[in-house]
Formats: structure tokens, sequence, C-alpha cells
């Protein structure tokens, strides 16, 4: 997990970046989202290039910035937050009639979120959103980095589905 490492490298002009799985080098973003309206969908995900209307645009800013928040979410911090809730959790577990739950993953992967808001790079890498999200609800920054991921699988889906 970690917020800012290497989002200096990012193009000024790109608005979000999403990856999900490794994001090791030369691996590209699946999605990202340039401030022109410009829109780049991995291949996986269908390829090409497309263009956002204006207002389409002006709301996956809002909602990532002002809505999530992403600039306020700190990686090491999300950490130490899913730290507690998983020791709370194991304090919990150990008292009598407790019951273990777990969240069944095939595969967790890497997301990695970077943006560029009024010129500030900003970068989380975190792995198995998923699941993490799924067993620590009450950690409000994890879930909505689970939430931009969700929008950013939404707008991929939705600009494919336009390819005729």
């Amino acid at each position: 997990l970690r917020a800012a490492e290497g989002a200096k490298l990012m193009a000024e002009d790109v608005l979000i970046e999403w990856t999900k799985g490794d994001p090791g080098p030369g691996r590209s973003a699946d999605v990202t989202v340039f401030a022109d309206g410009r829109v780049r969908l991995s291949p996986r995900l269908g390829g090409g290039e497309h263009r956002l209307a204006p207002e389409e645009l002006q709301a996956v800013r809002r909602f990532v910035v002002d809505e999530q928040q992403l600039q306020a979410i700190e990686g090491a911090a999300l950490k130490r937050e899913v730290e507690v809730a998983a020791a709370a959790r194991s304090r919990d577990l150990a008292s009598p009639g407790a019951a273990f739950v777990t969240v069944p993953q095939m595969d967790a992967g890497t997301t990695v979120i970077r943006a560029n808001v009024a010129g500030l790079p900003h970068e989380i890498t975190y792995f198995d959103l998923v699941g993490d999200a799924q067993s620590y609800p009450e950690v409000a920054p994890l879930q909505r980095l689970r939430r931009i991921e969700l929008k950013m699988i939404e707008l991929a889906e939705a600009l494919a589905a336009r390819t005729p």
C-alpha cells in the first residue's frame, strides 16, 4: 500500500487512472480519463479511445474528488485503519461463542488509482481492495476507494457499450 509514490510521473493532462492487477512496469492503466474528456480503455476492457461529454467528465471529477475525496485518502493512514479494524475483529473472534466468517477470494489483485487534481498528483496502491472492503465496511476511506474503483468499471462498461 502506498500513496503519492511515483505520482509525479503521471502526465499532467490525466484526471484519473485506474488499474487492477499486477501494476508492473510497462503495464498501461485499465481506464485513463484525460482532463479534455478523452478516455482510454485497456484492451482487456474493450480497448480504444472514447470521449466523454463535458457534463459526463464533470460528473466523474465531482464523484472522485468532491464526493469520494480521493485526495484525502492517504495510504499509510488507510493501512493503519484497516489494521486496527482487523485487530478489533481478532479480539471479537477470541470471545466465547464468536463465529468466524471469511470472504472468499479467488485471486486478490492490486488496485492502483492515480489522479491529478488542481495540479496535485495523488496515488493509492491497495492489495485486495475487494476483499478488505467487504471485510471492513466500517473503514470509510476503504469504502470510498472501492466506490471509485466501481465507478471506473461502470465507466468502462458504458463506454465499451457505445462502440458499434
